[in-house]
């Protein structure tokens, strides 16, 4: 390192300026050589190609790291240590990166010894953030003092005080550093006009703690002079008072790799007095190192921190004392450690340090007390030390008296016992503590069930003692299970949490009892041998030696012995075996025969047992029997009956021929029957099939009525179809009359039948269409309109058309319709008019029709109906269906002339 590379300027600004004095460190007189670069700049690996984005630095010596924040992201980055060891490769490699809650936009922040923490600075947000400095986690925050654009931080750990920087924006003079506490209340606040105009300004702080620094610590500030917006000049490095603001050094940074360098982070190094300076450059970003204004001591030990005890805890805490030191010179030193807390401990650890490294020394444990503040001082011992501010640290410390603690409780009930016989005699009792810490005097309750509810009293009980008390006697004659409680009744106690206590006491008495019949089940098959069985259980609270009896009816009464039947257990018993020849419904009963029972409701237990016969069988096949048609699709059906006297479960099967079988499960009480259905059968072969059906059960006492049996034909389907009647029309109907033709068919065959139908009227008529009927069903059936015409008698024919339909006699039906003129209405149709070259086109129509011809308006063409009614007069081509009103004319026949000097012609056009 080199001293003394500028010129040491110790001068005030004034805070009226003249113009153009933005570029004020161009004109500072600077010693040659120039400053000098110790290495770099070099790209930083994992910010290259990312564009401005570099800003703060801060060194941190615990873990030998190099902290650096890119603006745009919300994470510090971690590399290694960068310095002169490999000037040509510095070691700019990342190493991890810390999450921070506090979001992007922050550019400078400084770290914290005694906690392991991080204080951030973010214009964004305008706050300051306090995180942990291994993970992120956020500790504290609140608003900065700077309001305008916060930037630069720095942290005296001794003094416990942080430097802030708000830059002005731009062209906002002048730049402002504010002090505040570790809380953000502001101590002082300085000016920074005297460091010159500029269009943007200050930026980035840290402390130089170089021990040969005469104001040690002096604040480093980074600042950038700007003539306008984005325009930059040149940047500065400033060394000023903390205590006043004003100027120790300054000096104009170097324009390094060709132009103009926009330097923002600046961060001392404890090692070497050095500086890392950061350039915010674009595509990439760079660090390099300069040389520190001063050189450090060669032998030189002092403390960085004072880690515990620090701030306050309460009285009698276990603390471990730990200091943070360092070794400040140039050779491996070997020195005593001191800590003295208060008047009664005074602690001593030797400690050898490499140059350059820092490391925590842990002292013995100390006990905080007595109350109150107590001092602390801690200092290092190092023969021929060359800087002695750094030796001490002096701190207090706050032992919380603790405060009065009013709290009894109860430790345990100890009488009466979980289980008790009934009628003994028990005195209650319980253990009671003073969790305070005063005497206490108070009353303690002892409560059974609703029916005790006694109190005792306790006298000076002293803290941290247990009392143990007793209640007057109870005879236990309530019997059951009971809640047991005891509670202080300290007036004020603070803790009601362990004030009371439950337990429950269980008063017994002799009492068992058949719980289950678990043999005979209620139905069995007559002649089978049964072994009857039954489970009995000890409700009281003593093992207990008892007979218990099995009974049937009055035919069957038999006995066995339990002994030492324990409590709550249960017992599986069997009796002699049983061969169930009675039929019909007994009654069971088990009971137990205790001596002295105390509940004889549960003694017994009480069951019947029916004794049948199994006996189920086919009473009758439903389908299929008879003749059937081939493709007839048949449901077969069969009723089953359960002739016995106990409910079974059974399949029934059912076979039709060799090609078809099923089975279905039924449950049947007895003498109940059903009617039970199986899978479709659809014969598709003519022919005679036997069918059968019966029942399988297991022990059936009866064969005969198992099964049942018939025959089915199965014959070829009869298609028959045919006309019933025709409906419509028939009879006289007037001209030009709309006629929806109907006709009634029938299918008269023996199978579903789908044809077509035809209907004619004379032969200008035809309609058709298909038709489906079920067996033997009827139908009407509708086709399309015919409008009455023309004049004179028809034929009305209907006809089916089925495809193999045995008898066609029953096919079709005639009948005839006379289509007429009203009386008084009489139109003629010539021949002569056939030739007439007066014509519409089409005929008939739907929505126009068009006249063809000779037409002119004094010979229009006039229409009548077909009652001789004149509907509309044309005097042009086109004929729209409309009469001389506009509305539309219903469908039927029209008539129309064309009257001249020399005819008088008419013909027909039929309107659909």
């Amino acid at each position: 390192m080199r001293s003394f590379w500028f010129l040491l300027i110790n001068f005030s600004f004034s805070l009226s300026l003249l113009a153009g004095e933005w570029a004020i460190p161009k004109r500072v007189k600077e010693e040659k050589p120039p400053p000098s670069v110790i290495w770099g700049p070099f790209v930083m690996p994992d910010l290259r190609g990312l564009g401005w984005g570099l800003y703060g630095l801060c060194y941190n010596p615990l873990l030998n790291k190099l902290d650096a924040v890119y603006f745009w992201q919300s994470y510090i980055r971690r590399y290694r240590s960068a310095d002169s060891t490999n000037p040509a490769y510095p070691e700019t490699i990342r190493v991890s990166l810390i999450s921070s809650p506090v979001g992007d936009s922050f550019q400078d922040f400084t770290f914290s010894h005694y906690d392991n923490a991080i204080w951030i600075h973010s214009s964004k947000y305008k706050r300051v953030y306090k995180i942990d400095a291994d993970n992120g986690t956020l500790l504290r925050e609140f608003p900065s003092p700077a309001r305008r654009y916060p930037v630069g931080i720095a942290f005296n750990e001794r003094e416990k005080k942080l430097y802030l920087i708000d830059r002005m924006d731009e062209g906002v003079f002048p730049c402002s550093l504010y002090v505040t506490d570790t809380l953000g209340r502001v101590l002082s606040r300085f000016s920074l006009a005297h460091l010159g105009y500029s269009y943007a300004g200050a930026r980035c702080l840290d402390l130089d703690w170089t021990n040969s620094n005469p104001t040690w610590p002096s604040l480093l500030l980074l600042y950038s002079y700007f003539s306008g917006s984005g325009v930059l000049d040149s940047c500065a490095l400033f060394e000023l008072d903390p205590q006043t603001g004003a100027i120790i050094h300054r000096a104009k940074l170097p324009d390094l790799a060709g132009y103009i360098n926009n330097a923002r982070g600046v961060a001392w190094d404890p090692r070497t007095g050095d500086y890392w300076i950061s350039i915010m450059q674009s595509p990439d970003n760079y660090l390099y190192k300069l040389d520190g204004w001063y050189t450090p001591y060669s032998t030189d030990v002092g403390i960085v921190a004072l880690i515990a005890p620090f701030g306050a805890d309460s009285l009698n805490r276990v603390i471990t004392p730990r200091v943070v030191v360092r070794n400040f010179g140039t050779t491996t030193q070997t020195f005593p450690v001191r800590m003295r807390i208060g008047q009664n401990y005074d602690e001593t650890r030797n400690k050898t340090l490499p140059p350059g490294v820092e490391d925590t020394v842990n002292f013995p444990n100390w006990v905080a007390q007595p109350s109150g503040y107590v001092s602390v001082r801690c200092s290092t011992g190092l023969s021929g030390d060359m800087f002695s501010r750094n030796d001490i640290w002096i701190d207090s410390f706050l032992v919380l008296a603790p405060p009065v603690i009013r709290d009894v409780g109860v430790q345990v009930i100890t009488s009466p016992p979980l289980l008790l016989d009934s009628g003994r005699t028990i005195t209650p009792s319980c253990t009671v503590y003073n969790y305070g810490n005063q005497n206490e005097s108070y009353e303690v309750r002892f409560k059974i069930g609703e029916f005790y509810d006694q109190t005792a009293s306790v006298s000076n009980h002293s803290p941290g003692t247990k009392v143990f008390l007793t209640f007057p006697d109870w005879v236990a004659q309530q019997r059951g299970n009971w809640t047991v409680s005891c509670s202080t009744e300290l007036s004020g106690d603070q803790n009601p949490n362990n004030d009371k206590r439950t337990a429950s006491v269980l008063v017994r008495v002799r009492d068992v009892g058949c719980l289950l019949i678990s043999s005979p089940p209620e139905f069995v098959d007559s002649g089978v041998v049964i072994t009857p069985s039954c489970t009995v259980y000890n409700y009281g609270n003593s093992p207990e030696s008892y007979s218990i009896r099995f009974k049937i009816s009055n035919f069957y009464n038999e006995t066995v012995s339990v002994s030492n039947h324990e409590p709550g257990e249960k017992i599986y018993l069997t009796f002699p075996d049983w061969t169930a020849l009675q039929v019909g419904t007994h009654p069971v009963k088990c009971s137990t025969e205790l001596e002295g029972d105390f509940y004889p409701n549960n003694d017994f237990y009480e069951s019947e047992v029916t004794v049948g016969v199994l006996d189920c069988g086919v009473r009758e096949i439903f389908a299929p029997r008879g003749i059937i048609d081939s493709g007839t699709v048949v449901i077969p059906r069969v009723l089953v009956k359960n002739f016995g006297n106990l409910r079974v479960e059974f399949p029934t099967w059912f076979f039709i021929g060799e090609n078809y079988s099923d089975s279905v499960w039924t449950g049947l009480a007895p003498r109940e029957s059903a009617v039970i259905e199986f899978s479709p059968w659809r014969p598709t072969i003519c022919d005679t099939f036997e069918v059968k059906s019966w029942t399988i059960l297991r022990g059936d006492r009866n064969l005969g009525n198992d099964t049942s049996s018939t025959w089915v034909i199965v014959r070829r389907p009869i298609h028959d179809v045919g006309t019933v009647l025709i409906l419509a029309p028939t009879g006289e109907i007037d001209s030009g009359t709309v006629v929806f033709p109907k006709v009634i068919l029938q299918n008269f065959g023996t199978s579903q039948e789908e044809f077509w139908v035809r209907f004619t009227i004379g032969d200008f008529y035809l309609a058709e269409t298909t038709w489906a009927l079920n067996v033997g069903e009827e139908d009407t059936v509708s086709f399309r309109d015919w409008i009455a015409s023309p004049l004179g008698v028809h034929i009305v024919k209907c006809t089916t058309q089925l495809t193999g339909d045995i008898d066609p006699t029953n096919d079709r039906q005639l009948d005839s319709v006379k289509v007429i003129l009203r009386p008084g209405v009489k139109f003629i149709e010539t021949e002569a008019l056939s030739s007439d070259n007066l014509t519409f086109t089409p005929n008939p129509f739907t929505d126009r029709t068009t006249l063809s011809g000779e037409i002119s308006f004094w010979t229009p063409v006039l229409i009548y109906n077909a009652s001789g009614i004149l509907v509309r007069s044309l005097s042009n081509r086109t004929w729209d269906g409309r009469d001389e009103k506009g509305n539309l004319l219903p469908k039927g026949i029209y008539f129309y002339h064309k009257k001249g000097e020399r005819f008088n012609k008419q013909r027909k056009v039929i309107k659909l």
